[in-house]
This record gives C-alpha cells, sequence and structure tokens, in this order.
C-alpha cells in the first residue's frame, strides 16, 4: 500500500488524541516525537528516533473511530474509546518512520509507554503517556501494534490518498492459450 505515493512499509501511525489537545500537550508530545522535550526553561534530549512524515489536525467520524477502534468493539471501554478520538479538539494524526524502519512501531510503542497511564507512571515514568495521560481511555496517544494496523489505519483516517498495489494473476482463461 502507499500513502501519497511514498510506501508506508517501515511506517506507523501516531494519533495524539483530543484530550491531549485540550490540555495543551500536543506540542510537547511533538518535540518528544522528533528528539527534544521542554522541562520549564530547559531543552531535555529524549532520544527519539523517529521523524514525522505526514501530520495533519483532523477530526475523525464516529464512523471512522468505530472502524479504527473496531476490534474493541463491544468492550465495555468501547465508547470512551471513540469519545477519545472524537473530541471537540479533534486528533494529530502522524505518520511516524525512522532511520531503521524494522524499529519504528517499537520505538513509538516505546515511547508512548503502557496503556494504561497509572502504570505507565510506574513503569516508564519518563514515557508520553505517563506525563500527558489524565486516565483510560484518555491515554493522550495512540500508536499501531502492526504493519497490517499501519495500513488498515491510513485507510481510514486517509481513504483518498490510499493506494491499493493491485496483483495480477494470469486468469485460467489466458493460461489455456
Amino acid at each position: 500500500m502507499k500513502f501519497k505515493n511514498q510506501s508506508l512499509a517501515g511506517c506507523t501511525v501516531a494519533l495524539i488524541k483530543s484530550q491531549a489537545i485540550t490540555d495543551g500537550h500536543a506540542g510537547s508530545i511533538i518535540q518528544t516525537i522528533i528528539g527534544c522535550r521542554k522541562q520549564g526553561d530547559e531543552a531535555v534530549p529524549t532520544n527519539g528516533h523517529l521523524a514525522i512524515a505526514h501530520a495533519e489536525a483532523l477530526h475523525l467520524s464516529k464512523e471512522q473511530a468505530k472502524a479504527f477502534y473496531g476490534e474493541h468493539a463491544g468492550r465495555s471501554y468501547f465508547p470512551g474509546l471513540i469519545e477519545s478520538v472524537t473530541g471537540p479538539e479533534g486528533v494529530i494524526a502522524m505518520v511516524l518512520t525512522s532511520r531503521n524502519s524494522n524499529e519504528t512501531i517499537k520505538v513509538w510503542r516505546g515511547m508512548m509507554g503502557p496503556t494504561d497511564p497509572n502504570k505507565a507512571r510506574v513503569e516508564a515514568p519518563h514515557s508520553i503517556r505517563a506525563l500527558y495521560a489524565t486516565e483510560m481511555p484518555h491515554t493522550a496517544v495512540h500508536g499501531s501494534d502492526s504493519q497490517e494496523a499501519v495500513e488498515r489505519e491510513v485507510a481510514i483516517i486517509w481513504p483518498n490518498d490510499v493506494e491499493r498495489e493491485m496483483s495480477i494473476t494470469p486468469s485460467d482463461d489466458l493460461e489455456a492459450e
């Protein structure tokens, strides 16, 4: 699959969720992604090895959000997940990449920290969720968990900017000739 004429291999999808935007954390999260975060008046390197290939502030429809988080449908927290990406501030949707394309998803998920903000504060106190998430499901950010998820999520968020690669196999009629 291609997104805006670029391969998605080695990329991941990242969302800054509505509550984090409302709380004024979007800039700090972006600084963390690109490798520098301010603490007070001091710039602190974050060892970020990611680059933002594409970013866009947008509002997901409820239908997009339900498709995006479809694997969680029917669970008690599903309505909260939908709310977390359809809030009044919208989301900042990004495609991230890195020098080591095999590590992009792993690096981003490590930067995010555990999904539960309380667990993140204990296990990964400098992670994005430890610093900027409030409580479940307001986890500040989202990240794809696999290359398949990247392609599915990009197709949901930017349906008009996706090119699916077609494989052509000879038909039985052509093989018979």
